[in-house]
């Protein structure tokens, strides 16, 4: 029988499906089989299957992050508004006509064998199985007879994920009141939480986090950034407005893996990590973990970059697992003989981000009479954006012109915000800064890609990811070659 993990949501909106979908493909890709289920799913967003019958939206695009047919056993059951109190009910894909809400509420309970039947085919198919839960698991009201929450859970013993969304406010409430409603026996089900809909300094949040963890006795288990979709269904969203779902899924990947290595989940026997089945686990020392990743990265490189960019192309790899950075890292002519002259007299590296200016290997770079410097949590910085108008990392950049010592090389690290690219490149056209280097790895959509070409056009020093890619490790990656290149 499969492994299984439920995400559950603190209310609807959250972002259960769109989780979902995140986690099936992140298992997918590592070699899992894998498939989605929701027992019972209420959408106007129907999937219509060859044969004619209907199942969720939802599934069906979870189920192709899966790299799956969708099939009706992924939800057994599809309510459908018709509109008043009326619910057109589909049982495996097949209608069983239009019940008022009483009428479905007596039949529901008839229906726990379907979905328990369901259930088990896919379990017995698959090595992993997503759940997603409906609603919020702490609707007292419902509670008796649920059949896709708690009710869900108890039946095939699913440990649960339980998601609040920081978006619409209150994040530490929802979490907090959706386990105080929980009888002790779910509550002891949810083996961690996850924030999502984040935007802005996950420093700043930090201290409600530990808070939290202290209050509840759950893990956060990971903090997602905020993703536009404004539908009640996040996949049908996703599909209809023509977002990039593999961006998608990476996104997800970093939010619940990359930033949480050996977090709770991983530590957690009964949480996500405990539910990967053994056999594909490769056994080997904890030191030998770098090598044999470079060896893996080596042996599966199709495109050989130039010597000089290839330590950098590698590491970058090695730190996000996306090998399409071969062809979007870029240098202007002589940067990496630039930079690595810089640090070698004593360079400072400035960057935009905490997260990069813990990432970058301090110890290498002392060595070289080096330092490291973020302004982005500065007071002062905060004041001068608010005054100004501006972001914060654009005033990081401005406070650097008069606190950062020009008569030694610097180097600009971006792997957040285009502004603050842009606005550094504005700094240098005046004359206020002289960057020995400028890592241009700024991640998104708004602003991304222009804020790159500025810095092409800019005549200054380069290495640049090309197009939306990028982020904080992708620019600690960077320092962190070129250090060791030395």
């Amino acid at each position: 029988m499969a492994k299984v993990i439920m995400i559950q949501g603190t209310m609807s909106h959250v972002g259960k499906s769109l989780i979902t979908a995140g986690l099936c493909r992140i298992f997918k890709q590592d070699g899992y089989k894998v498939a989605p289920f929701k027992a019972q799913n209420m959408s106007g967003n129907e999937h219509i299957l060859p044969e004619g019958k209907k199942m969720s939206l939802s599934q069906a695009k979870q189920a192709e992050a899966c790299g799956k047919m969708p099939n009706p056993l992924m939800n057994p059951i599809l309510l459908k508004p018709a509109g008043g109190m009326g619910l057109h009910v589909y049982v495996n894909g097949e209608s069983k006509g239009i019940k008022t809400a009483a009428d479905y509420a007596v039949m529901k309970k008839t229906l726990i064998p379907e979905i328990k039947r369901a259930y088990d085919r896919l379990a017995e198919e698959n090595d992993i199985v997503v759940i997603e839960g409906a609603g919020s698991p702490a609707e007292i009201n419902l509670n008796e007879g649920d059949i896709v929450n708690m009710g869900l859970a108890k039946l095939v013993r699913s440990p649960v994920i339980l998601v609040g969304d920081i978006d619409m406010g209150g994040v530490f409430a929802q979490i907090t009141g959706t386990l105080d409603l929980l009888e002790k026996r779910e509550r002891d089900i949810v083996k961690a939480v996850l924030i999502n809909k984040f935007r802005g300094d996950i420093d700043i949040l930090q201290p409600g986090l530990v808070s939290l963890e202290g209050r509840v006795g759950k893990k956060v288990a990971g903090v997602l950034p905020y993703l536009e979709s404004r539908d009640y269904d996040a996949i049908a969203a996703a599909m209809r407005e023509n977002l990039n779902m593999g961006l998608i899924y990476e996104i997800l990947d970093a939010g619940l893996l990359e930033q949480n290595p050996s977090g709770p989940l991983e530590q957690n026997p009964s949480g996500i990590w405990g539910q990967i089945p053994s056999g594909m686990w490769e056994e080997i020392h904890p030191t030998e973990i770098e090598r044999r990743s470079f060896e893996i990265i080596e042996s599966e490189l199709s495109d050989r970059p130039r010597p000089d960019l290839a330590p950098i192309v590698k590491r970058v790899i090695h730190a996000t697992a996306d090998f399409s950075f071969a062809e979007t890292i870029k240098t202007s002519d002589g940067a990496v003989y630039t930079a690595l002259e810089a640090i070698r007299h004593g360079a400072i590296i400035l960057t935009d981000t905490n997260m990069a200016l813990a990432g970058i290997n301090k110890e290498l770079l002392y060595q070289y009479g080096g330092d490291v410097f973020c302004f982005m949590s500065d007071a002062d910085v905060a004041e001068r954006a608010n005054k100004s108008g501006i972001t914060r990392a654009a005033a990081a950049m401005e406070k650097s012109a008069y606190v950062i010592d020009m008569e030694r090389p610097v180097i600009y690290a971006i792997g957040n915000a285009p502004t603050a690219l842009a606005r550094l490149c504005g700094l240098a056209a005046e004359n206020k800064i002289k960057p020995a280097l400028v890592i241009g790895a700024p991640v998104g959509f708004v602003n991304v890609e222009a804020s790159k070409e500025i810095l092409l056009r800019s005549g200054l020093p380069y290495i640049i990811t090309e197009g939306r890619k990028g982020g904080s490790t992708v620019a600690a990656a960077i320092v962190n070659a070129l250090l060791l290149m030395l």
